[in-house]
């Protein structure tokens, strides 16, 4: 007797859809289907990073409630695109970055469209997503959160690794439909010492935390809690500016 299988149209209910990047090579493209509006938003190149990271601009995406270290410095804010798509080899829901000469066309496309993703012949060349030259086949789903638009929020906060901006979002909107669970918190980084100030081995760091020594705080531990008591501070006074305090 076969087991029981898990009857159709109920994927993705226990945990929210992730959305993964993908970045067509030069020359090459592939088909899918267009899973609703792109995301835009004003964002900084990211130096040290893969080729073509970006960050979303901290100032202008929680209407100067926090910071930017990136506007602060200099550094002019592009408008950047997060289009998501389901990609019609597998139908894995993914996400390309486009840029806002794009705009325009990217804005026209209608849900479930069938589109082409691509790259120019140069690895220089950005990501176009233009319509398909057959609208078949159509897309359809049993998924009926795949039927509506989709929002990128909890992917694009995971893929943006930014504490300030994860504990803003969290404290504005609550635990609402759009955040699933709150991020997970840091790991715990850090070097475990005997008494005598030694750190154990690394053979024994493990031992050492079981047995519950503290770890030693790092540099990164100390700027990441710094930034998430200055976002703190931030809600806080305009809780109390606006009454709420």
């Amino acid at each position: 007797m076969p087991l029981p299988q898990r009857p159709p149209g109920r994927g993705g209910q226990a945990r929210p859809t992730h959305w993964t990047h993908v970045a067509p090579e030069a020359g090459k493209q592939f088909h899918a289907w267009c899973a609703g509006p792109c995301h835009w938003f004003a964002c900084h190149w990211v130096h040290g990073f893969k080729k073509g990271s970006t960050k979303p601009c901290l100032h202008e995406m929680t209407s100067g409630e926090l910071t930017c270290a990136r506007c602060d410095a200099g550094d002019i804010a592009a408008e950047v695109g997060y289009q998501p798509l389901y990609r019609e080899l597998d139908a894995k829901p993914v996400f390309v970055v486009v840029h806002e000469y794009s705009r325009e066309a990217i804005d026209a496309l209608k849900l479930h469209a069938r589109v082409i993703v691509g790259r120019g012949e140069s690895k220089h060349d950005s990501v176009y997503v233009i319509p398909g030259l057959k609208a078949t086949p159509v897309y359809t789903s049993t998924l009926k959160e795949r039927m509506k638009p989709a929002d990128l929020t909890c992917s694009l906060l995971r893929l943006w690794k930014l504490p300030e901006l994860d504990h803003w979002y969290i404290t504005t909107h609550g635990k609402s439909d759009k955040v699933v669970s709150p991020p997970a918190p840091p790991p715990e980084p850090g070097v475990r010492k005997r008494a005598n100030g030694q750190p154990f081995s690394p053979m024994n760091q493990a031992a050492a935390a079981r047995a519950g020594v503290p770890p030693e705080p790092s540099p990164m531990d100390e700027d990441m809690n710094a930034a998430m008591e200055r976002a703190k501070a931030r809600v806080e006074q305009k809780e109390k500016l606006n009454g709420k305090a």
